[in-house]
């Protein structure tokens, strides 16, 4: 397994001062997989105390917890005590940590056996639950009983979920059983960690694996009602979603089509987006199924309301979903390479030259910059001071 040289330097400082290390979790897994880690977790004998003056510059991430980040060159590598975690009262975190210097007490706490595998260039790799044998057969599988895994951390359902969608995986059946059995947890659960499993899910590559989100049922706990739209619409987007671009607002607009306006910013209120993500995928649903003309005057326009690039999120929402749009993706790649004005702001008059030449004021300002605008939208070359002033008095005639 190759180990980036500046987690090397990590695991030989703490080596060299009499304490183990080993790199862990889902990077040795992605590595397992021939994929590139993200990330690096590295696990240590080592203490919070013996940590940090083995280096130049830590931060406490979590260190009640047993988490110190390790910085060097100006990236972050989390270094963890091995622990033992003590009883859960709240389905996601333990009351109290315990540290150990056993690497098999830090594994047996873990999730999943493809995240319980550990790996140290001189020792090779430690996989005390066959996880390397579950990764060779797609196989998510809880780390000794998956109801306990579950009891403790009630994500780790929603988990199982993603990694069946991201790996392409299986959830094993006593594991999905237990998921079963103990999905009325996840109501223990933040909207937020939901939303980002979702999230996670939805732009799996093997969507056909999401299909679990309905099977199992467990979004009942959360909403009935995103439960119910799910259950009658999930199986029916899957194939269009899988289509879009790796994006997850393209995803959703795709997902909540068969929704209306409010409906959409409803469920996505519930699930705590962003306000700046209510907006894109609201936009973008308004559009979907909106019939741009095809001419230049509409694709202008219609590129005018959303910006650039939500203009072409729409294109390729439009041709995932199967609508004739290659005309007016061609007449939207015309508009960028002539650049053409789009918005008051590119026109060559403003509200301080509309006061100045006496014209308008006040509210007229913006009434008579929008007429000048779809001017422009219709004809670029209109887009002079002189032709615009000359337009301005039979904009305030109407």
């Amino acid at each position: 397994m190759y180990i980036p040289e500046e987690v090397n330097y990590i695991i030989e400082t703490l080596n060299n001062n009499n304490f183990e290390a080993f790199v862990v979790g889902g990077c040795v897994r992605d590595s397992i997989m021939g994929m590139t880690p993200k990330d690096y977790d590295i696990a240590t004998s080592a203490t919070p105390l013996n940590i940090k003056p083995l280096f130049k510059k830590t931060v406490d991430t979590g260190i009640n917890h047993g988490t110190i980040t390790v910085v060097l060159n100006k990236n972050n590598y989390e270094v963890t005590t091995y622990r033992i975690d003590g009883d859960y009262n709240d389905c996601r975190r333990p009351k109290e940590v315990y540290f150990t210097t056993k690497l098999e007490d830090d594994l047996v706490r873990r999730d999943f056996t493809i995240n319980a595998i550990a790996y140290h260039k001189n020792v090779g790799f430690i996989d005390p639950y066959r996880g390397i044998e579950d990764i060779t057969i797609k196989c998510i599988r809880g780390v000794g009983d998956p109801n306990k895994r579950f009891q403790e951390d009630a994500l780790r359902m929603l988990r199982a979920i993603r990694f069946s969608s991201q790996l392409d995986f299986d959830v094993e059946p006593i594991t999905y059983k237990a998921l079963l059995d103990n999905a009325h947890l996840i109501s223990n659960i933040s909207v937020e960690r939901i939303r980002d499993e979702l999230n996670k899910t939805f732009l799996g590559k093997n969507l056909t694996k999401a299909l679990l989100i309905i099977e199992s049922n467990i979004l009942k706990y959360i909403s009935p009602n995103l439960n119910n739209y799910l259950q009658t619409y999930l199986e029916k987007s899957i194939g269009y979603m899988a289509k879009a671009d790796f994006s997850i607002i393209d995803r959703l607009v795709i997902l909540f089509r068969y929704l209306n306006s409010e409906e959409v910013i409803n469920f996505m209120k519930l699930l705590k987006y962003s306000n700046q993500e209510i907006k894109q995928v609201t936009i973008l649903h308004k559009y979907t199924y909106f019939n741009i003309q095809d001419n230049v005057y509409s694709v202008r326009k219609t590129m005018s309301i959303l910006g650039k690039d939500l203009f072409f999120n729409l294109i390729k929402i439009k041709e995932v979903l199967g609508q004739d749009i290659i005309n007016i993706n061609f007449l939207g790649r015309d508009v960028i390479s002539n650049n053409d004005p789009l918005i008051i702001s590119d026109l060559d008059i403003n509200g301080n030259i509309l006061k100045k030449n006496n014209i308008c004021e006040g509210k007229e300002i913006g009434r008579v910059l929008d007429g000048l605008l779809d001017l422009v939208l219709m004809d670029p070359k209109l887009n002079k001071e002189s032709i615009l002033l000359d337009n301005c008095y039979k904009l305030l005639d109407k």
